[in-house]
């Protein structure tokens, strides 16, 4: 039902947020990780404010209910995803858990 639906929507947004630190820091030329501040930076305006909450107010202007709580749940599983994949570091294009 729905509630399965936003649960399946939360996790895409884990994995999306993780994805886009991942390939950040990939990005990063000289192999070095990039400063917590420009990841920080990054999704803020790249996950939460692009690919989070236009399309929230999108679907909210269109009137449609179930759009918007979707968009909510990508959006909640992707700040999830940016707050543990932040944490990790990426070796050789692989999340390595610190220690």
């Amino acid at each position: 039902g729905r509630v399965e639906q936003l649960r399946v929507y939360q996790g895409y947004g884990v994995g999306a947020g993780a994805l886009a630190v991942k390939r950040w820091r990939m990005e990063d030329a000289d192999g070095d990780r990039l400063s917590e501040r420009m990841v920080a930076r990054r999704a803020g305006r790249e996950v939460i404010w692009r690919h989070g909450f236009e399309g929230v107010a999108r679907n909210i202007r269109n009137r449609y209910a179930m759009g918007s709580l979707s968009e909510l749940a990508m959006l909640a599983g992707a700040t999830r995803g940016v707050a543990k994949a932040r944490r990790m570091a990426v070796v050789k294009g692989h999340f390595v858990s610190p220690g």
